[in-house]
Formats: C-alpha cells, structure tokens, sequence
C-alpha cells in the first residue's frame, strides 16, 4: 500500500484553481505528483460542490467552503468518534452533518466566469473580497461577501472608494445582488466584456413615448439591478410593440442637504436585459429636452460601482459634466443575513422610535453592522432653452 500523502491546503488550492486551464499531466509535472494524486483532489471537490456548509451534528461546529477542507472533515470526525470513517456518499455525510444546501454558492462565481470561455486571474484580496482580472480586457469585476466583509474588522470604510480609485475600470458586485438579480448582473458582465450576444436594436427604429407609473416599475424592477424609483416622468422606447428601454426623471424635492440647485433628476435609466439598444439614451435624453420649456439644470448621480469610467460613460456622451466624487457611503445587514438596507431607511426608522441611543449603538445592539460601498459621481447638465429653442426655430 503505498504512503499517504499529506497535502497542504494551499496545494489543494492551487491545483483546483489551475485545472480548468492545465491538463492532468500538466498538473502532475508541475507539482511532481501523481496522474492519480491530481484526479483524487479534483473528484474530493466535486463531492463538496453542492454544499454551503456543514453543520456538525454533535458539536454544532460549522465548516464552510468545505470544497477545500475534506481532511478537515474527516479529522475532526476521527477526533470526535475515535474510529476510521469514510465518507462517500451524501447519505454517510447526513449520519454526522446537518447539510445546508448551496442556494447562494460563492463558488458560483467561479462556474459562471469559467462558463464563458475567459481565461482569467483570481485572487482573494482579503477575506469576503473576489477579484477577478479578464487577460482579453482591462476590465476587474469584484465579488464581496456580504457577512464576511461586514464582519471582517480589517475592512475600513474607505477601502472600496481607494479601490474604485485604483481601478477605474471595474465593478463590484455584491452578494445579495449576485443572488436576488443574477440575470441583470449576469447581463452585465457580457456588456462589459463584449460578450454579449443580445438582439442589437438601433434607437433610430425605436418610438418615444410616456410610460405608466406601472409600466415604468414592472421594467425596472426586472431590468435594473436597484429596481423601481419614483419619478415624475418616466419615458419609454417601444421596438415594434415592445418597450426595450426607459429613461426616468424625477422634479426638483427641495432637498437641502444637496450643495447644488436643480430642476430635474435623471434618476433611472435601463435597457431590457435581452436588447442591446445602441444610441438609446441619447435619443431618449434628447426627447426629455425637447419638453423642457425653461433654462434648466439637470442632476443625475451615478453609482461607482457600476459606473466603469469616469471619463468614458453614458453620461460624458449625453454630455453632462462631472463636478463631484462624493464619499463612500453605507448600508446595514443584519447578522446572518445577505439583504442589505440603505442608511436612510435605517435611519427614518430610528428616527420614528425617538430612543436614547445614537443611531450606530441602537443597531449594534439589534446585530446590525455597517457595509461599504465605493461612492457616487455627481454629473450635471446645464440646458439652455432659449438657444436650444432659437436653433430648432431656424433650421426647422
């Protein structure tokens, strides 16, 4: 019977990462092992995939990305028991477990990128942070682990915002996103790496009109990642029956708290998932101006993390100027939970209860911690209706 061999996981690690760009042989010369040796680790893995975690039965000790930590497993079963075990199947896992099966499945990301034919290099950065850097394009996409960045005490607040700083050309995507809205997100990343093989429409073939409070909400809430808004007026662009983009503003709220006047907020804009509409938010941005009968300034604020580059976006196109980069903000999550709430809702209701307790300690104490996010760009757009008017008089 030939010798045990005691792999470090590390090893393991970089094998499982390497194998869907190496062959077995390759694999093999590389870490001077065993055809055998690289094929018993990849099928260890498959055996895991199809959990979250493992919660030990007589300890109640969770084990988590359990793909990388069979020895693990088997050690503190032998420890416990004090007898050989040989778990095979999921029935002889079920003897000693209690299985939490995979709904969310980190290593989702892993398949998912894999399943689009990319070579890449994935790195943790730090515990609950996926980054994941395309050769073919300059392009990063992060994954974050919700309960894991909130409950990492290394994580500061500004760290999203430097990173955002460092790569420009990039987008974070977080955990209850991947999960609640994987299609849009999905979506995304093709549109990103010019991958995508979605139906093109040009703006040209498409019809502009008002849309429906019910209409507007029932689009966005399956075509954009942060769902329905409230808006004043809402505009959508119908190709041969069927509305494939929409465009939402909302009128000034007399908000005090912001450091610039405006009329108009352009506060939603999205495309159906399965189109990709070329040159639409130009011609439905252009069919807003034409309805604006005073000299005004419009607002919109673009999220960071999606936004890919500051100098190269929707916005520059529509020709809006960027006059700010405002701070990282926050959410709240519960503990054991993904689902994040945005401090202002956090905030209204901590406002309604009228405690003693600051706002940071009153969540602390319900098991609610704060996560990140990279910050927002502030675009305006100054229209000057009297020349825009003056112009289309002399030329129409």
């Amino acid at each position: 019977m030939g010798k045990k061999l005691d792999l470090d996981n590390k090893l393991i690690e970089n094998i499982l990462h390497e194998k869907n760009i190496l062959s077995i042989r390759r694999l093999a010369e590389k870490y001077s092992l065993n055809k055998n040796v690289i094929i018993r680790i990849i099928n260890e893995k498959n055996k895991f995939e199809s959990f979250e975690s493992l919660c030990c039965i007589k300890t109640n000790k969770i084990f988590y990305d359990t793909e990388n930590k069979s020895g693990i497993l088997t050690k503190h079963l032998k420890n416990l028991y004090n007898n050989e075990i040989n778990l095979k199947s999921i029935e002889d896992y079920k003897k000693y477990f209690t299985i939490k099966c995979n709904n969310k499945n980190y290593i989702s990301y892993n398949k998912y990128i894999q399943q689009l034919n990319i070579k890449f290099e994935n790195k943790v950065m730090f515990d609950g942070l996926y980054k994941y850097h395309f050769k073919t394009k300059d392009r990063y996409i992060f994954f974050i682990d919700n309960n894991k960045i909130s409950n990492n005490s290394k994580i500061k607040p500004i760290l999203f915002f430097k990173l955002k700083n460092r790569y420009d050309n990039s987008i974070f995507i977080y955990e209850d996103e991947w999960v609640n809205n994987r299609k849009i997100v999905e979506s995304k990343i093709k549109m990103i790496l010019n991958i995508s093989n979605n139906t093109k429409i040009f703006a040209r073939n498409c019809l502009i009109s008002e849309i429906s409070s019910k209409e507007k909400n029932d689009f966005l809430e399956k075509n954009h990642i942060q769902g329905s808004a409230n808006s004043s007026l809402s505009l959508g662009a119908f190709y041969d029956n069927k509305l494939v983009a929409i465009m939402t503003f909302l009128s000034n709220r007399n908000m005090t708290n912001d450091s610039i006047y405006f009329d108009y907020e352009l506060n939603r804009f999205a495309t159906d998932i399965n189109y990709h509409v070329i040159a639409i938010g130009s011609k439905l941005f252009s069919f807003f101006l034409k309805r604006i009968k005073k000299n005004s300034i419009i607002v919109s604020y673009g999220d960071r993390r999606f936004v890919l580059n500051s100098k190269n976006n929707l916005y520059r196109k529509l020709n809006f100027t960027l006059n700010q980069i405002s701070k990282h903000d926050y959410f709240y999550i519960k503990k054991n939970s993904i689902d994040r709430t945005h401090k202002i809702t956090m905030q209204m209701r901590h406002k309604k209860l009228n405690t003693n307790e600051n706002e940071r300690e009153f969540y602390k104490n319900l098991e609610y911690t704060k996560i990140w996010d990279c910050g927002k760009y502030r675009f305006t757009y100054k229209y000057e209706w009297i020349w825009a008017h003056l112009f289309n008089w002399k030329f129409n």
